[in-house]
């Protein structure tokens, strides 16, 4: 009987195959190797050739690294529970039920298949897919209505705006921004609750004016039609394959189609490669925390897009910047135009990136990108955007690992009710861990925009006493003061409760950080020693084998 060849991983599954053995990853951590009386050379080299590209896709990491830092798990995580309602701007009446015609050409919905049938359409309309799309309009729900908090959302909504200085503009670029591109800053003479209106009435016009319309789009293809394919959202396959998210207008429609009746409106494509991984019954809870945060993140990153466009200003109505298909502002002194991610960059202290680009769509895990906007991000901008200098973008990255911690946090309502709300987003640094790596860029041509450069090869980079852990202890010693404050005024059970959680989430970020350090520490021992005796194991092979005598 003809023996059957090996069944491939899970994780070869999942992420798809390694090319020196199609039956594994080559992402699954190792287990720790042990001396023995004889190791087997073939295993030992194996075993270093897995590692070796492990380091390699994973900045100098090895998923054994990841899995002890928990990074990568299998332990469950605890049951998400966001009890809010999705807000109305992101319900299911507001997603396409049918292709949105006649502002675009498109004349088909995607066709849902799971497990190789056919399940109806990707459509929130249908069932299948708004039950796996709740727990990500949740997340996304509870970060939109806290945006208001940020200095940089209030900027956007009523920060001055001014024309580029022609300084900061490289001598080959002079011609390539339109005139009526600004810059918007930080406004002081505002209050959050002057923020919060303006944010609501924005998201009431949205809806009602704007017609905002969320969609999901195919990956490799324009969800507005075939004829936009070579449009800046789609400069090439490769981009369109890993985008996730774009946010258009019906401006073809507006500038070239005269019918009666025909208006202005805005449209968010989700790609749904990014969420269909959900519908695999073999992901772990962190894998599925992990895709719902991420594509919650894109929805949000979106909505900021949408937002510039109807907010441009007071030099500007938002009908003459859609005419002018103007691009997108820049934040204050940031040489990069992406409002998106400098959203995000204010939002997190940083954005966050995937570990992998895989078939599948999961991404195995994400960096904590804490340099923004570095000369690498100018990918991410919009191809007609230019680059400018005084300051100019960052010339390295530091990036960290995200613990698993981070998507289960996020999923809960004490930590959304009791940190949040009271520290602000940047709390999700405290959940970083010790070690990170950094890249390094070097400049090659820099009179026009893209600026060319190499990237250098990643090199570990300890945390230890960084600006994270000096932030870590400011926000101990200001949770310390409120604690005085509120132990002589009367304050509610419920208000003690969030006050321990929160505590309690300080006191064991700090723990945390100090338990890796010491693991860091200890690992180097032991892998100095475990060294040694592979080395001598090695030796002793050598010197007994027959060929040698």
């Amino acid at each position: 009987m003809a023996q059957q060849p090996p069944k491939p991983s899970a994780n070869a599954g999942k992420y798809g195959p390694w090319k020196r053995n199609p039956n594994i990853s080559g992402l699954t951590p190792l287990p720790s190797l042990f001396p023995k009386a004889r190791v087997d050379p073939e295993e030992l080299n194996a075993r270093m050739r897995i590692e070796k590209f492990q380091r390699k896709i994973l900045h100098t990491f090895t998923a054994r690294e990841l899995a002890d830092m928990d990074v990568i798990t299998d332990r469950e995580l605890s049951s998400p529970s966001l009890g809010n309602p999705v807000m109305p701007m992101l319900r299911q009446n507001r997603w396409e039920i049918k292709p949105s015609q006649p502002q675009f050409t498109r004349d088909n919905m995607y066709p849902l298949i799971i497990d190789g049938e056919m399940k109806g359409e990707w459509s929130m309309h249908n069932p299948l897919v708004f039950e796996i799309m709740k727990p990500i309009l949740k997340i996304a729900t509870r970060t939109i209505n806290s945006m208001y908090t940020l200095p940089w959302f209030g900027a956007l909504l009523f920060g001055d705006r001014f024309p580029i200085d022609e300084r900061r503009k490289r001598p080959e670029d002079l011609e390539k921004i339109s005139k009526i591109t600004t810059s918007f800053h930080p406004c002081e003479n505002i209050n959050l609750e002057m923020v919060q209106a303006r944010m609501e009435k924005v998201f009431d016009d949205l809806e009602k004016i704007w017609n905002l319309t969320f969609g999901f789009m195919m990956p490799k293809e324009d969800p507005r039609g075939l004829e936009h394919d070579d449009d800046d959202d789609g400069s090439n396959e490769e981009d369109n394959a890993t985008l996730h998210g774009i946010c258009v207008t019906n401006y073809a429609q507006m500038k070239y189609v005269h019918e009666k009746g025909q208006s202005w409106g805005i449209w968010i494509f989700l790609s749904y490669k990014q969420v269909e991984t959900l519908f695999r019954k073999d992901l772990t809870s962190a894998e599925r925390r992990m895709v719902e945060w991420a594509a919650a993140v894109t929805i949000v990153h979106e909505i900021i897009h949408a937002i510039t466009y109807i907010a441009p200003g007071n030099h500007i109505t938002p009908e003459q910047n859609l005419y002018e298909d103007t691009p997108p502002p820049f934040f204050d002194q940031e040489p990069l135009a992406e409002a998106g991610f400098s959203f995000e960059a204010a939002l997190n202290g940083g954005i966050c990136k995937a570990f992998l680009l895989t078939e599948s769509g999961l991404p195995y895990g994400h960096w904590f990108e804490t340099l923004w906007p570095t000369v690498e991000a100018q990918e991410l901008c919009a191809s007609e955007a230019i680059t400018l200098t005084n300051p100019d973008p960052f010339l390295y990255q530091e990036l960290f690992p995200i613990p698993v911690s981070f998507y289960e946090d996020i999923q809960q309502k004490a930590f959304w009710d009791g940190m949040v709300e009271r520290f602000g987003h940047k709390l999700f640094q405290y959940r970083f861990l010790n070690e990170g790596a950094r890249i390094d860029f070097t400049l090659q041509e820099t009179i026009e925009t893209p600026i060319l450069f190499d990237v250098a090869t990643p090199t570990r980079l300890p945390r230890a006493n960084r600006y994270l852990e000096f932030t870590s202890e400011n926000l101990r010693e200001r949770w310390g003061k409120i604690n005085e404050l509120n132990g002589i005024q009367k304050i509610s059970q419920h208000d003690r409760e969030l006050e321990m959680l929160a505590k309690l989430f300080l006191d064991s970020s700090k723990t945390e950080n100090e338990f890796w350090r010491h693991v860091h520490h200890q690992s180097l021992s032991v892998d100095s020693i475990m060294q040694e005796l592979l080395l001598d194991t090695r030796c002793n092979y050598r010197a007994k084998s027959p060929d040698d005598s």
